[in-house]
């Protein structure tokens, strides 16, 4: 199991930076030079792929919660009305469909859509 601890990502400059430092330079000073840690340096000697082709996409966690009311009832609304703020169309949701929206827990789902509506 590989452990990652949060901070910056390596660049697939940095990489080759490395390698070019690498075949001059033992593995301390290559690091260094391209800005990396030793550990980090031994990982990515022993994997060819660039950062940029390792990293994979990632999608959504959980079931979109605005699934059924989206498309059909929201963007409706808003073609009628650009101006609706993402507040009215959670209270039209809360009172519209109570079991489905029983709190604002997805107000900021539905703030996000509506800005990039």
């Amino acid at each position: 199991m590989e452990v990652r601890l949060p901070g910056r990502p390596i660049t697939d400059q940095q990489k080759a930076l490395y390698m070019r430092e690498r075949k001059h330079h033992n593995q301390a000073v290559a690091a260094a030079r391209a800005g990396m840690s030793e550990r980090t340096a031994r990982r990515h000697e022993k994997d060819p792929r660039k950062p940029s082709e390792r990293q994979t996409a990632r999608g959504r966690t959980v079931p979109d919660p605005l699934a059924g009311v989206w498309e059909s009832e929201l963007v409706p609304m808003l073609e009628r009305d650009p101006s609706l703020k993402p507040v009215t169309l959670m209270h039209y949701l809360m009172r519209n469909h109570p079991e489905s929206f029983p709190d604002q827990e997805v107000r900021r789902t539905l703030e996000r859509r509506v800005r990039d509506w």
